[in-house]
């Protein structure tokens, strides 16, 4: 009978090259490009909640878009144009299960538009855009005529 052959098992080295190996302060951790959470949205109105994959490839770029500025730049684009947010009225909103994250103190959520007719629904803590919704048939507010 043969002798089996052990694999030989090479471990990695992954240098940093010439990055410190020091920690940075928590002032310069601070993150100042908006971010996206995902872990509120609504079940019903996941990302999940289509199969078009030319969907799905329209949120990652708006979220890549997005993700390269700060909160401030963000709000100063156009509202019509992908990714700017704009200011909804929590009594707007038609869907009638509210996360408990939309407590009674917030009165309005943002919608950021990432195609013509989709759009990502969801509050700003600082620079982090928690997404509650991802409409994909533009049926949770009135977007007007």
């Amino acid at each position: 009978m043969a002798k089996k052959q052990k694999r030989s098992q090479q471990s990695f080295n992954l240098e940093r090259g010439n990055q410190p190996t020091a920690v940075p302060s928590p002032s310069t951790r601070t993150i100042n490009k908006v971010a996206f959470y995902f872990g509120d949205t609504h079940k019903k109105y996941s990302i999940d909640s289509t199969k078009d994959k030319t969907q799905k490839a329209r949120l990652a770029d708006v979220i890549h878009l997005c993700s390269q500025l700060t909160r401030e730049e963000l709000q100063q684009r156009d509202r019509h144009s992908n990714g700017a947010p704009e200011k909804i009225p929590v009594t707007s909103l038609t869907i009638t299960s509210l996360p408990r994250i939309i407590t009674p103190d917030v009165q309005n959520v943002y919608s950021m538009r990432f195609t013509n007719n989709h759009r990502l629904i969801g509050i700003f803590r600082e620079n982090l855009f928690v997404v509650l919704f991802v409409d994909y048939k533009l049926k949770l507010y009135n977007h007007g005529s």
